[in-house]
């Protein structure tokens, strides 16, 4: 583990709070993504079998768990944990 200066910590600190806008744009983006096409499989599956609404339903109930994941694999990559 490397020793910072005040300095340093304090200007990586700062890039980090520049940064968050673009994070959660990009965090919001990928639920909507990854819900949206979830839901569009889901809806077209329950007009092929007529089980309409649930496998829209649970295409979405699907999707929020994959789109965290997603992102924790981003912010996993993008802070070395």
């Amino acid at each position: 583990m490397e020793n910072k200066t005040p300095e340093q910590v304090k200007q990586q600190a700062q890039r980090l709070i520049n940064e968050a806008p673009m994070r959660w744009v990009e965090a919001t983006a990928t639920i909507l993504v990854v819900v949206g096409i979830f839901a569009f499989l889901g809806k077209f599956l329950d007009n092929q079998f007529s089980t309409s609404p649930w496998l829209f339903i649970g295409g979405i109930v699907i999707a929020f768990p994959i789109s965290q994941y997603i992102i924790y694999k981003r912010l996993k990559n993008r802070f070395k944990l």
